[in-house]
């Protein structure tokens, strides 16, 4: 993407939040389950979990005493897994709401943007022969080129 001025940055990032607003809007839609149950394999363990996955509730049948630890732990862990598919109908992934924290479109536009000033590609403060850009008119060196001022605070 290319951006031509800070509004049309501004712009893309209005879209951007108005976009991530209506997918968080649409995640917690009306049909999303709150709570699912799952049982093991042979039914001795029943679990409940919360809309978000979290287990609220384990029960066990009495005959979970003629199970060993390995047992006990793989029986646990299916009616786990059984919850977590009640919760989402069709066995379909829920949505990964931290994906949109890996996002960096918003960043690389900037980035973009100056870099573009910088190589001098623009005026302003960061096109050529602006206080940030390159060689100043008349070919003067500017703030950070070699033979430059360089001003320190």
């Amino acid at each position: 993407m290319s951006f031509d001025s800070l509004e049309s940055i501004q712009a893309f990032v209005q879209q951007r939040v108005t976009q991530a607003l209506a997918e968080d809007a649409a995640s917690r839609g009306a049909d999303v389950p709150q709570s699912g149950t799952g049982e093991s394999v042979e039914g001795e363990i029943t679990v409940d979990v919360d809309g978000k996955g979290f287990v609220r509730q384990v029960r066990y049948d009495d005959s979970i005493a003629e199970l060993d630890a390995d047992e006990l732990r793989e029986a646990t862990l299916q009616a786990i897994q059984a919850a977590h598919a009640d919760l989402r109908p069709g066995g379909r992934p829920a949505k990964d709401p931290t994906a949109a924290l890996h996002d960096n479109s918003v960043d690389q536009a900037y980035r973009d943007y100056f870099d573009q000033r910088m190589a001098g590609g623009a005026s302003g403060p960061f096109g050529a022969g602006g206080a940030f850009g390159g060689p100043r008119p008349g070919g003067t060196p500017g703030p950070g080129q070699p033979g430059g001022t360089q001003t320190s605070i």
